[in-house]
């Protein structure tokens, strides 16, 4: 049942409702297109199209449609992606190696100009709409890095502008500008760049220089950056010719240069004298021409390493390592349990490690002075028990007790024979 609202039109909405309105504007802005849609003006369409592009994930481009009479009744509204990229013209101009972004995305939403009454005598009403993308949609923190999104703030614009006023030219106004960017915080930069990364690894598809099974690999597994790096390596083997020395062992040569390098390959671990691998951790060119020469159409995944690999082919290997994990859980544990009981029986004490500086100075002693002392007991001087365990304690005791009471008997009849005054007469 429809539902009609009546209102003034001369009317001042009040400071609430007006908030309310707003909020309500907001919420709605953002929901998906559907045909049959109306605005008052094409900018108010494209504004819906581009809150709506930036929630889910891409930018928009205007397409340029007029008629033969030169009046614009339609437009389009293109995912950024829309298109193929054009092939270089000039082939003799040497220019950087960027990724293309285009990949023919169909994803678009058209509106047509329509006249329905005297009121409003014309109108933008959707006549199409394709939700579809064919590529990878970014996510809200990563689709602010797309160069349609990326707009200076007011408070960036005031103070270039202050700057301006006062005598700097725009290479001292970028210096102040970069310096108040780089206050923040290291990591927090550090985020921002693993997101741009990120974005720009969804964003931007990089082209393949050859058709070869090892660099389609290298495309799947690694970063942009060490995908280059690899690239660059694997467009240099080509120019190496190799030349088997024993079953494991081969020699690789420049076809300019006479360095040889030697390459141990057994079928499951490359390496090579250079040590390009262990310094950077990508492939080297002698190790590559060997694949090349050998047949080998696959790099074993000990040689991907996790620093240089994207995040599904990291997420991909921890799964295929979870799944031989869970089909062996039994006898893994098993097989573990045991050592690691008896790992912490072997565990002991550090050996303690010796102190800086001089040591003290002692004096020098003798073998017999160096050697233990027997603890003994001191009543009988046996050393297989103590004074305190000691089975002749109570006897010694007993007898200790007697000559001290014989002792104690004899001073004081020593005392009673100095005080009597016969026994001092002197002759």
């Amino acid at each position: 049942m429809d539902t009609h609202i009546l209102f003034d039109l001369n009317e001042l909405p009040v400071e609430e409702d007006a908030i309310e309105e707003q909020s309500k504007a907001k919420k709605t802005i953002c929901e998906e297109p559907f045909v049959g849609q109306c605005f008052l003006s094409e900018e108010e369409a494209l504004v819906f199209y581009q809150n709506y592009a930036r929630k889910n994930g891409f930018s928009v481009r205007k397409g340029r449609f007029v008629n033969k009479k030169g009046e614009r009744k339609r437009r389009d509204f293109f995912c950024h992606r829309e298109g193929k990229s054009e092939p270089k013209k000039d082939n003799t101009k040497k220019t950087r190696t960027r990724g293309y972004v285009r990949c023919e995305c169909k994803a678009h939403m058209r509106i047509t100009l329509r006249r329905i009454n005297e009121i409003f005598p014309e109108e933008w009403q959707v006549t199409k709409f394709v939700p579809e993308h064919n590529h990878v949609l970014l996510s809200t923190q990563e689709v602010r890095f797309l160069p349609s999104y990326r707009n200076i703030t007011l408070e960036d614009e005031k103070r270039i502008l202050l700057l301006k006023e006062g005598g700097l030219s725009v290479r001292q106004i970028m210096r102040v500008m970069e310096l108040e960017k780089n206050v923040d915080l290291a990591i927090e930069d550090v985020r921002q760049k693993q997101m741009h990364d990120s974005m720009v690894a969804k964003y931007q598809e990089l082209h393949l220089k050859s058709s070869s099974p090892l660099e389609k690999q290298g495309y799947q597994v690694l970063t942009p950056f060490a995908f280059k790096k690899f690239q660059d390596q694997l467009a240099l083997a080509i120019q190496y010719s190799a030349w088997k020395e024993n079953d494991t062992s081969f020699m690789v040569k420049h076809y300019e240069a006479a360095r040889l390098h030697k390459v141990v390959w057994d079928g499951k671990m490359a390496e090579c004298t250079c040590k390009n691998f262990e310094f950077v951790g990508i492939l080297c060119r002698h190790i590559l021409s060997v694949f090349l020469h050998t047949g080998c159409f696959e790099i074993p995944c000990c040689y991907w390493l996790s620093r240089w690999s994207r995040e599904e082919a990291q997420f991909n290997k921890v799964s295929h390592l979870h799944q031989e994990g869970t089909l062996d859980a039994t006898s893994s544990f098993a097989d573990y349990s045991d050592p690691i009981t008896n790992a912490i029986e072997l565990v002991q004490c550090p050996i303690i490690s010796k102190t800086k500086g001089r040591p003290k100075q002692k004096r020098m002693k003798s073998g017999k002075e160096l050697a233990k002392q027997v603890k003994r007991c001191r009543i009988c001087k046996s050393s297989s028990h103590n004074f305190s365990t000691c089975p002749e304690r109570h006897a010694s005791n007993d007898a200790n007790n007697a000559q001290h009471v014989a002792k104690k008997s004899k001073l004081d009849m020593q005392s009673e024979v100095d005080c009597n005054p016969i026994f001092h007469f002197k002759c």
